[in-house]
Order: structure tokens, then sequence, then C-alpha cells
């Protein structure tokens, strides 16, 4: 059986993923335009900018470092828990789905969700609906025939033996 990542975890690190790069173009600014402006106005108020340029860059990179990992941890947990609350729906159409596929109708999906997993989980459940009526009805109609044919094989049969 072939292994497949669940859509939650997909989306958790497409998310991840654009924060750091977010934080990785912050942290390009810092050291691009704005340590080049600290050596600009350095130079103007006639300051050796060798010395303070170094030390602009290791507080910039530490409190840099501190908002990127406290940023990433909030947006990771924040990610999850909302791409959770999307997916659940699609799991619970999933196992639904399954079911269905066993011969079991029974099983009811929660309309959940927004946009397009609502609509997702409305449509798979009306769907689900007409397939216990089509398989109610298919039973129904062989328990008919069955009886239908039955009775003049019983007759004929008694008219045989008789």
């Amino acid at each position: 059986m072939r292994y497949s990542v669940k859509l939650i975890w997909k989306l958790l690190a497409i998310n991840v993923l654009t924060v750091v790069i977010a934080l990785l173009t912050v942290v390009v600014a810092i050291h691009l335009l704005a340590a080049d402006y600290f050596v600009v106005l350095m130079n103007d108020y006639d300051v050796s900018p060798v010395a303070a340029h170094s030390m602009f860059l290791e507080a910039a990179d530490r409190y840099v470092f501190v908002g990127a990992a406290l940023g990433l941890l909030v947006s990771t947990g924040l990610s999850f828990w909302l791409t959770a609350r999307q997916t659940t729906p699609i799991s619970q159409v999933t196992r639904s789905a399954e079911l269905i596929a066993q011969g079991d109708f029974s099983g009811r999906v929660e309309v959940g969700g927004c946009g397009e997993v609502q609509t997702l989980s409305r449509t798979f459940q009306d769907m689900s609906d007409r397939l216990r009526r089509s398989e109610r009805l298919r039973k129904d109609f062989i328990v008919d025939v069955t009886h239908e044919l039955r009775t003049p094989l019983t007759n004929l049969q008694g008219f045989l033996e008789g």
C-alpha cells in the first residue's frame, strides 16, 4: 500500500514554508537595507561605522531570530488549528465513503466547514441518501419479484402433484 501524506500536513507545510519565506525576506531586508542606512547615518554624524555596524547586525540578528522563532511557533500552531478545522469535514466524508463502499448506508456526514467543503459535505450526503433509497427499492423489488414468481410456481407444482 502506498503511503500518502494527509492533507492537513500538506497544508501545514505550505503555511510554514510561507512564514519561513516571509521571515527570510525580513532578514535580507535588514541586512541589505537597514544596515546600509545605519552606515549612512553613522557617516552623517561622524561616527566610525565599523564597530557600530557589527553591533547593529548582531543585535538585529538576535531580535529577528527571537521574533522569528516566536512567530513561527505561533503561526504554526494557528495554522495547524485552522487547517484541522477545514479538513475535519473532508475526513468525515472519507469515512462515510468507506462505509458506503462496504454497503453500509447508515453513516451521516455532518454538514460543516465553509464554502466548498460545506458544498462537498451536503452533496455527498444527498448522494448517500439517494443510494440508500435505491438500495431499499432494489431489495423491495427483489422481494416482490420473488413472491410473484413463487406463487405461480407453487400453484403449478400443486396442480402437477394433484
